[in-house]
């Protein structure tokens, strides 16, 4: 008996200790992280933007430095993610795994804004969509092929995207409430004979 005593007592201690141990590394790192986030923090001046530019079947880089300088904002950095050729859809996941990181990189040098050129699969572009969603201010941009040059969208941030389905919404319900309201007209009438 007096056997299993000190083996539970000298188990509960190494648990301790490991307890311990492992509660010091998570401080230490938590800490070690926000040091380098507050100093990111104090170099950083203004607002940080950035163009992303992916391009499936080919490179749009040329074409989004084009519309950047044209536009007033050729000081923009392009990060660009190119694919030539066709896609396979069974890759998609590969690419959206790679602008994870690169969206990573990008939050840790503190990007405040993004401007988005895409060219590619309207499935691809709802996976980038929905990672660039809820992150910084992502301008984003469609190439209109009337004009031959990209043009500005609409932005995609914070809780944007629901601001627009909320005023859909809204919108369709004055529309439903003015019709059901309405007083009809006699234009509105008809009459059939039988």
């Amino acid at each position: 008996m007096e056997l299993i005593e000190k083996s539970v007592s000298w188990l509960a201690n190494l648990i301790q200790i490991g307890t311990a141990a492992f509660t010091l590394f998570v401080v230490w790192q938590a800490r070690r992280r926000l040091k380098r986030y507050a100093e990111r923090m104090q170099r950083r001046e203004g607002a940080v933007a950035i163009a992303l530019a992916i391009g499936i079947g080919g490179s749009i880089k040329g074409a989004v430095r084009n519309y950047l300088d044209a536009n007033g904002l050729a000081a923009l950095e392009i990060r660009e993610m190119a694919h030539e050729g066709r896609l396979p859809p069974e890759k998609f996941y590969r690419l959206l795994g790679q602008l994870h990181e690169v969206k990573q990189e990008l939050t840790d040098l503190g990007v405040t804004e993004a401007h988005l050129f895409y060219k590619g699969p309207v499935t691809l572009a709802m996976g980038i969509g929905s990672i660039l969603d809820n992150w910084v201010p992502v301008k984003v941009y469609e190439l209109n092929k009337e004009i031959g040059t990209y043009v500005f969208n609409f932005t995609l941030g914070k809780g944007a995207v629901l601001e627009a389905l909320r005023e859909v919404a809204e919108a369709g319900e004055d529309l439903v409430v003015s019709a059901l309201t309405r007083k009809p007209e006699a234009s509105d009438v008809t009459v059939s004979s039988r």
